[in-house]
């Protein structure tokens, strides 16, 4: 049963080449992106059918990124860096 759950475990964590990778950094009541080419924007936009690999960061306290239209969530507390992957369709 362990090695089912690794192998699924191993899909979602590795990063596909050609990701695009953007920073989302949490503060009290809001978020930040910013992207590879420096821009930064409160939206998070998502190319379609594009990977996008997302570096969660918090500046406080434990934060819950769940991005509408996507499954599951990821939660990040301070001084921890987390990383989420999702597609968009």
């Amino acid at each position: 049963m362990f090695w089912y759950g690794w192998k699924e475990y191993l899909v979602l964590r590795t990063v596909p080449k050609g990701a695009l990778e953007v920073t989302a950094t949490a503060r009290m009541w809001s978020w930040n992106f910013t992207y590879a080419n420096g821009a930064t924007s409160p939206k998070l936009y998502v190319p379609v059918g594009k990977p996008v690999r997302v570096n969660l960061v918090a500046t406080d306290v434990i934060h819950g990124f769940l991005p509408a239209g996507f499954p599951g969530q990821a939660r990040r507390g301070a001084g921890h860096v987390q990383l989420c992957l999702v597609r968009g369709k």
